[in-house]
């Protein structure tokens, strides 16, 4: 009762019903019972804005949302049950933060510095698959030349993943 008060004279009376609804159910998700008092977490919950639509449109959705896009938008938008896999950092070639000159006396050399980064970066990709990962979401970057295998293995990835959707 108290939620629909506070949006009395507000907006519509079907908008403010919908989100009094919504606004019980997020509190009573984020709860918890330590035995001797009944507390909520706000930092349990995000509210994503999105244009178009209507207000009644608006759901709670127990889970991980990502406001992304994923690197194909071929593979489903929902997934229930899955293994998620967070990476504070990217999955791209590694700079090695020298600054050096490199003589190149064969040809062939730097093709197989690329080969060996290439390598590296496709060993990750079958360690998460092995895993069983179904969604990757990393706060840098992921190299374009492996979205193919994340994307043939059904696993849905992210990049450049604000720091507070991770956490």
């Amino acid at each position: 009762q108290a939620t629909h008060t506070s949006l009395a004279g507000k907006t519509h009376k079907a908008v403010q019903q919908h989100i009094a609804k919504l606004a019980v159910l997020g509190s009573k998700a984020i709860q918890e019972n330590d035995g001797h008092a009944v507390k909520c977490d706000p930092t349990r919950v995000k509210v994503i804005t999105q244009t178009g639509g209507k207000m009644t449109d608006s759901e709670i959705i127990n889970g991980l949302v990502l406001a992304k896009k994923p690197l194909s938008p071929k593979l489903p938008k929902t997934l229930i049950d899955g293994k998620i896999a967070i990476i504070d950092g990217g999955i791209e070639n590694e700079s090695h933060g020298l600054d050096m000159k490199i003589q190149v006396e064969r040809v062939g050399v730097l093709e197989q510095f690329r080969q060996q980064d290439l390598k590296q970066l496709h060993e990750k990709v079958d360690t998460l698959i092995a895993l069983g990962v179904q969604v990757v979401a990393c706060r840098e970057g992921i190299e374009d030349s492996i979205h193919s295998r994340f994307i043939d293995a059904g696993i849905h990835a992210y990049r450049r993943v604000a720091r507070a959707d991770l956490d």
